[in-house]
């Protein structure tokens, strides 16, 4: 199973693969570059960067809260 495999819901899946293919298959070069092939591909650019940003906070506050149980271990 892949790190992709483990992420929670097919959408979160589809998403992290479509990336993959995209910057596997081309690679963009400015920031308005990326945001039409993600326009074309159906995704919003700015909510999913907010979807991405807040997927990041997460992942930081879940990696923090960890790091604060193995130091009162």
């Amino acid at each position: 199973m892949t790190e992709i495999d483990e992420l929670e819901g097919d959408d979160d899946r589809k998403l992290v693969r479509a990336f993959g293919q995209l910057f596997d298959e081309v690679r963009p070069r400015t920031s308005d570059e990326i945001d039409e092939i993600l326009r074309d591909e159906g995704y919003d650019p700015d909510e999913l960067g907010a979807r991405l940003g807040a997927a990041v906070k997460a992942a930081m506050a879940g990696a923090f809260e960890a790091s604060k149980g193995e130091r009162n271990d």
